[in-house]
């Protein structure tokens, strides 16, 4: 009961915030009590969605400074010559505008931070998408993905000045409220236990394939703590029967990361949007294709340049 309960919370969430019919700060904080009710926590939700708060607040003053320090930094110019650069190069070609997206995104990216190269990238961008006609679809989708890229990077991210810190850190705070409940509930622990009992004998073997497949899906619809600290331990066990090591599950689990931008559990995700000027749900449709794509692409070249086995043998 409580695992369908759990996926069905999951889908009717993600139905209202691409169908638009609740924003995502709504949807973040009323789906999740509603179905803690249903599942007769009552009372205990308070404690839980103060959990869940308690656990994400880090992220929200982390970000209220980054927002703060980095719109200074913008406004002194201090990332203005590689901005420049990069608009020389790419002048009104569309295509070239779309590359030099990715690229100035990548650079600023460097650093670990998202919602530092949201804010850069988009300022520096947004104008010629504008002036050009191009989707603005198409910047938060470059932007995401470059940044998806380079969270796999050691420093990286996975481990929307005033007008943008209110909504990202408000929007932290109601996914520590979905996040609280998610686990407190045990809901989480249901939708690990009903992927994990679905994995049959005869993928054994296959279990660093089987981690990066589960990664997509669980990295989008739990937090990434969740996923990291609580289902890939168990996956690596299992993968040791096989002979697998556990840094190679880990190499594996890394792949959904180009999916995981995408997740509403993502406070940054809503600064990009807010910053390109579109809607989250539009930004949702329009790129999971191509993030999909990405972590297939990706997969096929961890598996063709040994980074993970294509299959273990029992010990």
């Amino acid at each position: 009961m409580l695992t369908l309960l759990a996926y069905s919370m999951i889908i009717v969430f993600m139905a209202l915030i691409m169908t638009k019919r609740l924003s995502a700060m709504v949807a973040l904080i009323l789906v999740p009590i509603v179905f803690g009710l249903i599942a007769g926590f009552g009372l205990g939700l308070g404690p839980m969605m103060l959990d869940g708060i308690k656990k994400l607040a880090p992220t929200g003053v982390m970000l209220m400074f980054a927002i703060l320090y980095f719109g200074v930094m913008i406004d002194a110019g201090l990332f203005d010559p590689a901005v420049r650069a990069i608009l020389k190069v790419v002048g009104g070609d569309p295509m070239k505008i779309v590359v030099g997206t990715f690229v100035l995104a990548v650079f600023v990216s460097l650093d670990g931070d998202g919602s530092t190269t949201y804010m850069i990238t988009c300022a520096a961008m947004l104008p010629l998408y504008k002036r050009l006609g191009i989707s603005r679809l198409v910047l938060a989708c470059v932007i995401m993905m470059a940044g998806g890229l380079m969270n796999v990077l050691p420093w990286g991210g996975p481990t929307a000045h005033a007008a943008n810190i209110v909504p990202v850190v408000s929007l932290i705070f109601a996914a520590g409220i979905f996040v609280g409940i998610l686990s407190g509930t045990k809901m989480v622990d249901a939708i690990a236990a009903s992927v994990i009992s679905a994995v049959p004998d005869w993928m054994g073997p296959y279990m660093a394939i089987v981690t990066a497949v589960l990664s997509v899906p669980f990295t989008f619809f739990i937090s990434n703590d969740a996923f990291y600290f609580g289902i890939l331990p168990i996956l690596a066990k299992a993968a040791a029967v096989y002979g697998i090591g556990a840094v190679e599950i880990g190499r594996a689990s890394l792949i959904g990361q180009q999916v995981h931008l995408l997740s509403p559990l993502v406070a940054s995700t809503y600064l990009l949007v807010g910053l390109a000027e579109v809607e989250f749900g539009d930004h949702q449709r329009y790129t999971l294709l191509w993030a999909l794509s990405a972590a297939l692409v990706m997969l096929v070249a961890t598996i063709a340049f040994g980074v993970i086995p294509i299959a273990g043998h029992a010990r």
